[in-house]
């Protein structure tokens, strides 16, 4: 059945015979108990007479083409617009029936036309030919049938009623489309601004390593505009790093889960390195890698910083040492300087001695020779015990060298140990490292401990931070004689 019966259905008329006009409303608006039309109407819906239930019309009638195209022009001003028309196709002397539709559709497109003609009328390809081929018209040959006529008002009405149903949900989808449209642009534009305000540098990549993103904060770290970055590879990018391979073998790696981070340097226009602190995350369908999300930020302040908070610590832990590295310069020069003292007091004894020597050797030269002379530097030899002296000054002098290389040797480790520390890893003599703490940290170990040390000589240089070691090792020195010296004390 053809939908709900609540509503009339308009039907306009358009004939110059004013019985066709009495037929119309007699099968359209006739009288409801007729055997006839009710029979019609069961046929045509397959119902019993007796239950039919026929649609609501209401049919207007217009003798001419022009007086059927004004009727329609104030239905659809007063929005009461018709379902179906049914057209002659002679109305002499006015419109004839193709002029009539055409004149019509200008008003109404949708309108359901029906045409009613003779056979000696207008072919069907004429009238395709002038009015196109439509989904919308339809011919009704003369003299045509009730039911036909039941057939073409029902079907047609419902046919334009659903059309306007239909017109009606689209329009109501496209102001919902619109309002999503809307919403979507709204929501892009901000998560694109935020995206924009974002201080760390964004820059996606698709499964080739494609740029497909890259916002402000990357402009202004690279120096490379958006538009000259976007659709090209990012190792092709003109970045200037310091490790390339580093880099593009990170941006090829998969990791297992989660991200990946990573710090690189790079050189910037004026020569100068700049840190940046990379993380990855990558984009999969569940399946496939279909890209990856880079997040960086700069670092290099935070490195200077770093550098400067190691150097400061390594300058308390040298200021935490000073005592006893003083007190460690102090002995050797204590005991240099008493060598010297005993050197001049020895030269002292040494000077008569001396220069009773020359006047012998003198006078022996002069063949006069003396007894007492003689006897006086034998009395004098004896008692400077000159034979143990030419040892005892050797034994002074060897001690005052030894003194003056100890000072030196700490004074070098010092130098070293404060030395700040390389950015940059360099190969590390073990060996000479810990011959370097072991000096620095010495008094911080000799009252509690006897330190022994046996290097390898064919230890080869390792890959390191020197600073960093030299402080891992002072650290170890500090910490074990500290915990010696406890334990001395609790027995």
């Amino acid at each position: 059945m053809f939908g709900a019966f609540d509503r009339t259905r308009r039907v306009l008329v358009i004939d110059d015979n004013s019985a066709i006009h009495e037929d119309f409303r007699k099968v359209l608006e006739g009288d409801r108990g007729s055997a006839d039309l009710d029979h019609a109407t069961a046929a045509f819906f397959g119902e019993q007479p007796a239950a039919v239930q026929r649609p609501r019309y209401d049919v207007t009638s217009a003798l001419q083409g022009q007086e059927g195209f004004a009727i329609l022009a104030r239905a659809i001003e007063v929005s009461q617009p018709f379902d179906v028309a049914f057209v002659d196709m002679r109305m002499p002397p006015g419109w004839d029936g193709p002029e009539t539709i055409e004149n019509l559709w200008t008003l109404d497109p949708h309108l359901q036309v029906v045409i009613c003609t003779a056979y000696s009328d207008y072919a069907w390809n004429d009238l395709v030919s002038r009015l196109g081929q439509r989904d919308n018209l339809l011919i009704l040959k003369k003299p045509f049938d009730t039911a036909e006529v039941l057939q073409l008002s029902a079907a047609l009405s419902e046919k334009r009623h659903l059309a306007r149903q239909a017109a009606s949900r689209l329009e109501d989808l496209e102001k919902i489309v619109n309002v999503r449209t809307h919403d979507l642009q709204e929501a892009h534009h901000e998560s694109e601004s935020l995206l924009a305000a974002i201080a760390s540098l964004l820059i996606g990549l698709d499964a080739h390593g494609v740029v497909r993103r890259w916002n402000t904060s990357a402009e202004t770290m690279f120096r490379i505009t958006a538009e000259d970055a976007i659709n090209t590879r990012f190792e092709d990018l003109p970045i200037d790093w310091k490790d390339s391979h580093q880099v593009h073998h990170y941006i090829r790696s998969r990791p297992a889960i989660g991200r990946n981070q990573i710090e690189v340097e790079l050189r910037d226009h004026d020569g100068s390195s700049r840190v940046l602190a990379l993380s990855s995350f990558y984009v999969t369908n569940g399946i496939h890698h279909e890209g990856l999300l880079l997040l960086g930020t700069e670092i290099t302040e935070q490195r200077l910083l770093q550098l400067q908070l190691q150097q400061a610590q390594k300058l308390e832990s040298i200021g935490q040492l000073a005592a006893g590295v003083a007190h460690e310069i102090n002995t050797p020069m204590q005991y240099v300087g008493d060598n010297i003292d005993y050197l001049k007091t020895v030269v002292g004894y040494l000077q008569p001695f001396i220069e009773d020597c020359n006047q012998l050797i003198n006078r022996a030269k002069a063949c006069d020779f003396e007894i007492e002379l003689t006897e006086s530097l034998i009395r004098q030899s004896e008692r400077i015990r000159i034979a143990s002296l030419t040892t005892e000054v050797s034994e002074a002098l060897n001690d005052s060298a030894e003194g003056v290389r100890h000072v030196s040797r700490i004074i070098q480790a010092m130098k070293e140990f404060s030395h700040p520390g390389l950015v940059d890893r360099s190969t590390v003599d073990l060996n000479h490292a810990l011959e370097t703490t072991i000096s620095v940290a010495r008094h911080e170990w000799k009252y509690v401990a006897e330190m022994e040390t046996h290097f390898a000589d064919d230890l080869e240089f390792v890959p390191g931070f020197p600073s960093e070691l030299n402080q891992v090792f002072l650290n170890l020195i500090v910490n074990a004689a500290q915990a010696i010296g406890e334990r001395r004390r609790d027995v």
